[in-house]
């Protein structure tokens, strides 16, 4: 065994197998390397703590110190996607774009490209859509940058641009998770909710325009009400089938009322239906919002015969209430079930079908008698059997008759009493 001599306390001399001083250098060494090791490793478990009690802001830090350390191993890219995620949580807007692009690059594909993909269109759709742009910088928010450069700042509005970029991003992360299928359904069930209500609210006059244009074929005595339609939407339409298409890949050159029906109607058959009914429920909605506005834009004043008329247009037949009360039906034990049956009741009362809104409240507190909704029902029942008048006049110009409209509810007798009035200025 090789010996080797060690000086103590500078006193003497005393001699240790040469292992043993091997052994403790080691463990030294050891000890140097890995002091880092368990404090980064314990930075990870308190990120990972932090993250589930959505304190992103104190999370980020700790998860990127374990990121540096290169402790994270095979949770390297779930890392680097929550920094991503806790920087917008934060409302760090543009450490969010900037970093949450970086994921996308290096994770192009698969589960983390669909994800990456994900995060960036609800980065867009949650942001502050105004700020300033500074060459091809741009600084979100209200506050003027203070910057070194003889640039001047360019407030600008980022509202348009940054839905078209939610879309494009949601899209991207739809193609690839239709990919994975059937192992990430859950997730692109919950894509499908946040792609369908920002592609409801796109505008619906060039739908109508178009769908207009193409009536006026048909009826050349409408007076044109959008001269300046597309061609090429025009086009688009002739032919189309509008039926929703939930079973084939999602079609981003389909009109936005068929996209977000078939994402509507998708989500029923993800996921074993795990969201069938909040799907069932977001259609409803949509479509009586959407049936409203189309209404309105698609009637038009014909020439020939001096009359209004309501032009046809996709999905004017399908029934929001029907719908509704489907989900009580099919999902009695939902909690969208008495919400969906007190919106059927509210629909029935604007059309002026008052005992089928007393009908549908009534099924609401019989079969959901501990729902939150009770309440409400119980209220619109008072609404509904409360004695109510309306009177309404109109002035009439010299030599016509007065007409006066009463708009009378649950009031068995009206009696009308008329007296004259002498409307020119008393003399004296």
């Amino acid at each position: 065994m090789t010996w080797l001599t060690t000086t103590k306390g500078g006193m003497g001399m005393s001699r240790l197998p040469a292992a043993i001083v091997l052994a403790i250098c080691l463990g030294a060494v050891a000890v140097a390397l890995g002091g880092a090791g368990p404090s980064s490793e314990a930075a990870l478990r308190e990120a990972d703590r932090l993250y589930a009690e959505r304190s992103y802001a104190k999370a980020v830090d700790l998860y990127q110190r374990a990121l540096d350390a290169g402790v994270a191993g095979r949770r390297a890219a779930e890392v680097e996607y929550r920094i991503a995620v806790c920087l917008g949580r934060s409302q760090r807007w543009d450490d969010a774009f900037a970093r949450t692009r970086q994921f996308i690059e290096a994770h192009p594909e698969g589960v983390w490209g669909a994800r990456g993909n994900y995060w960036l269109g609800e980065l867009f759709a949650a942001a502050i859509h105004c700020g300033y742009r500074v060459g091809d910088r741009l600084y979100r928010g209200e506050n003027y940058p203070t910057l070194e450069t003889a640039e001047e700042p360019e407030q600008v509005c980022l509202c348009s641009s940054d839905i078209d970029d939610a879309i494009a991003a949601f899209e991207r992360a739809k193609r690839l998770y239709e990919n994975l299928r059937p192992r990430r359904e859950r997730e692109e069930a919950d894509l499908n909710f946040d792609l369908a209500r920002v592609l409801a609210g796109r505008d619906l006059l060039p739908l109508a325009a178009g769908l207009f244009a193409l009536a006026r074929e048909k009826h050349p005595g409408l007076v044109d009400r959008y001269p300046n339609v597309s061609a090429d939407q025009v086009q688009k339409l002739r032919n189309h089938d509008e039926t929703p298409t939930p079973e084939k890949p999602f079609d981003p050159e389909q009109p936005s009322p068929q996209q977000v029906l078939s994402l509507y109607e998708q989500i029923e058959q993800l996921d074993s239906g795990r969201r069938a009914p909040e799907a069932r429920f977001a259609r409803a909605v949509f479509l009586g919002q959407y049936q409203v506005r189309m209404a309105d834009l698609m009637r038009g004043y014909d020439q020939r015969t001096g009359d209004w008329t309501h032009l046809p247009f996709p999905y004017q037949d399908i029934d929001p209430i029907a719908l509704l009360e489907s989900i009580g039906n099919d999902f009695p034990k939902s909690a969208v079930a008495p919400q969906a049956q007190l919106l059927a009741g509210q629909l029935l009362e604007r059309k002026g079908e008052f005992v089928k809104a007393l009908e549908a409240y009534r099924c609401l507190i019989e079969r959901w008698p501990d729902s939150k909704w009770v309440s409400d029902a119980r209220d619109q029942i008072q609404d509904i059997q409360w004695s109510s008048m309306e009177l309404r006049t109109r002035v009439a110009a010299a030599g016509h008759k007065p007409t006066v409209q009463l708009h009378a509810r649950n009031v068995k007798t009206v009696s009308f009493s008329p007296y004259r009035v002498r409307l020119e200025p008393s003399s004296r």
